[in-house]
């Protein structure tokens, strides 16, 4: 490279070629030397970002098989704190509240929740669950709806934190939620806030899969 410059740079040369002409071949050739090395660079990039390379068979198999597994891990957690003494307890008068309105007809549902603060879609739930017990339904199977629920919530709690700040964040958020208190709680009541934090998490993914791709099935379930 030294003896290059000072062959190129030496007296008679330059008097040849003259100096603009020296100077613009010594661009190019740089340039050219540049472009060679991006790419290269890019073809070793390409070969790990390839799904059938060795090296990304080696990353799938080892620790990102363990954290794919964990969110199914995680909701099955949920799934046995919350299924721990559902029945147990008797009704308390706002579950009962909620069993004496499921069983009115669909009409009077409707008007006597028109005049309340809550919505009667969770009523309506009970309304065709219950039947489908008769006799045998019991504070287990009243409470199963709310149950249900409040287990789903914590997957979809991962999609979101995975979506938003990722992996890492998202087994945090589902970790959260399938162990917190306040959840446990509405998770085996016979009400209808776990059915509410579902449905509200699900518009709002639903709403960053819109804004993001504007796609119809997306705007369609959004609506």
């Amino acid at each position: 490279m030294f003896r290059l410059w000072y062959n190129l740079l030496s007296p008679g040369f330059l008097r040849r070629e003259g100096f603009v002409s020296v100077m613009w071949r010594c661009a190019v050739k740089r340039q050219i030397a540049q472009t060679a090395i991006l790419s290269r660079s890019r073809l070793r990039s390409d070969d790990f970002s390839r799904p059938d390379t060795p090296a990304t068979k080696v990353a799938t198999t080892g620790p990102m098989r363990g954290l794919l597994i964990l969110p199914l891990v995680i909701t099955l957690l949920a799934l046995a704190l919350r299924l721990y003494r559902l029945g147990a307890q008797s009704l308390w008068y706002d579950e009962g509240v909620s069993v004496y309105l499921s069983r009115m007809s669909l009409p009077q549902l409707t008007a006597w929740t028109a005049d309340d603060i809550q919505p009667p879609l969770y009523y309506y739930l009970l309304h065709f669950w219950l039947p489908l017990f008769g006799q045998f339904s019991s504070e287990f199977v009243v409470r199963f709806p709310s149950l249900f629920f409040g287990v789903l919530t914590v997957p979809l709690m991962y999609r979101m934190g995975q979506h938003l700040f990722g992996t890492m964040a998202g087994l945090l958020a589902a970790l959260l939620a399938a162990i917190s208190p306040l959840y446990l709680w509405y998770s085996q009541e016979t009400r209808m806030y776990t059915m509410l934090t579902f449905l509200c998490l699900l518009s709002s993914y639903l709403l960053l899969k819109v804004l993001e791709r504007r796609a119809p099935p997306y705007l369609l379930l959004w609506l």
